[in-house]
């Protein structure tokens, strides 16, 4: 912990005995402008001090803000490589992480690595729902589902669907990216990655809903109507929506993280609100019902407990 100041320091070890004795969520809460991104530094180290010493061989830190640029900005700062840096804080939509994750459990240049960060954006990634997301999502998930076996007759309208309005992008350089990541990916998981995603994705495209239909059946609706209507423009945007999910339930999955560092958190009230049968409902379920589960709460004003009228 070199380089914080005494107070810094004490926050600390203060944390770090709060986690030691049971206590699973810590808020830090000060004025700006006073470290606390040092203060997680120091807490991210001391922790993955204490699970090593426990016997653990990997120490995993998920690190959310509000969005890339104060992530690139900030992973600086909890001193991470920059090559990890670089690679985590492009892709940290939540749909996106299976990749990163695949990734570093395999790189052979990462191996040696205990600690490793995935940044996550909740701006976005806590509503899938809300858009057809970035065309770099959109470029990973076709680079998986045209593999799936039974939408590999509707690879074209699939693409079309997939590119959305970002044609120039994805044709010029978005999709041939992933698709070669994908293919990296999957050489140096030595077959591993494709087989577990296309197993995945299989899976929940093909379960049962409410209403008799699948996912799968949908899709499939959608590259039809494409079909039929040739050059003539049809949103897909409902259904990138719902794979968006798919995709951000198999690396919520794949994340397992002993620590959650929440920055800004007073940005994120809308996570403790949520409808639990909503998709921010089901991603916030995963942090703040797991049990055991370590939390980093970084506010950057005066947090205000709650009280009731009388006190």
């Amino acid at each position: 912990m070199s380089g914080l100041k005494d107070f810094q320091r004490a926050t600390v070890e203060r944390v770090a005995r709060l986690f030691e004795h049971g206590q699973d969520r810590v808020l830090v809460s000060d004025e700006v402008g006073l470290g606390k991104t040092l203060v997680a530094r120091g807490v991210v180290a001391k922790t993955a001090q204490m699970q090593k010493r426990a016997g653990d061989k990997l120490f995993k830190v998920v690190y959310v803000c509000s969005n890339t640029a104060i992530a690139q900005q900030n992973l600086s700062k909890l001193c991470l490589t920059r090559e990890l840096q670089a690679d985590s804080a492009s892709t940290s939509r939540l749909s996106m992480q299976h990749l990163n994750i695949f990734r570093q459990e395999h790189d052979m240049q990462l191996l040696d690595r205990y600690i490793q960060l995935i940044p996550l954006t909740p701006d976005t990634s806590f509503r899938m729902t809300s858009g057809s997301g970035t065309v770099q999502e959109r470029a990973l998930m076709y680079a998986i589902l045209r593999r799936v076996p039974e939408l590999r007759p509707y690879r074209a309208q699939l693409e079309v669907a997939m590119a959305d309005l970002a044609l120039s992008a994805w044709n010029d350089w978005c999709r041939d990216r992933y698709e070669r990541e994908v293919r990296d990916c999957d050489r140096s998981s030595g077959g591993t990655y494709l087989s577990y995603m296309v197993g995945r994705v299989r899976a929940a495209l093909t379960e049962a809903r409410e209403d008799g239909g699948t996912l799968l059946e949908e899709i499939k609706g959608l590259c039809r109507s494409i079909r039929r209507c040739g050059d003539q423009r049809v949103s897909g945007s409902s259904v990138i929506g719902k794979l968006r999910v798919v995709f951000a339930q198999i690396s919520l999955d794949k994340l397992e993280p002993d620590l959650v560092i929440l920055d800004e958190f007073q940005r994120f009230r809308f996570l403790l609100t949520a409808d639990p049968d909503s998709e921010a409902g089901m991603l916030a379920h995963r942090f703040f019902h797991t049990g055991g589960l370590r939390m980093l709460l970084l506010s950057a004003t005066p947090y205000k407990m709650y009280s009731t009228l009388e006190e």
